[in-house]
């Protein structure tokens, strides 16, 4: 599996609602983690955010380089901000890191761009 699989994961978790399948995507080590130590914290939050202001649409993988037990994934996420139904595209760089064999996302950076 490659690393840029892991968060073509995570957007169909998103993209699905199924926030525990996107908590277990992160690192340990991960801002993400760091701040929501508990699974329940995290999907309760994920829930608010999409039910008030932000739905995931799509995601575009642009760049994928690994060396050994690093990768950094570039990728275009799409979302629509609610309720005025604004498009809001995200050009976005993951570090993932290998722990046990598997893929974690270890940082995430977004920034928007125009949609």
């Amino acid at each position: 599996m490659k690393a840029s699989d892991i968060l073509l994961k995570r957007a169909e978790g998103y993209a699905n609602g199924d926030f525990e399948k996107v908590y277990k995507l992160y690192s340990s080590k991960s801002e993400l983690i760091e701040y929501f130590r508990e699974l329940e914290q995290y999907v309760e939050h994920a829930e608010q955010v999409q039910s008030k202001c932000s739905i995931f649409k799509k995601i575009l993988i642009l760049e994928e380089k690994s060396r050994g037990n690093l990768a950094q994934v570039v990728c275009t996420e799409y979302f629509e901000e609610q309720p005025e139904n604004k498009q809001i595209k995200y050009l976005t760089t993951s570090v993932l890191s290998k722990e046990n064999g598997e893929w974690k996302i270890l940082s995430e950076k977004r920034v928007e761009i125009e949609a």
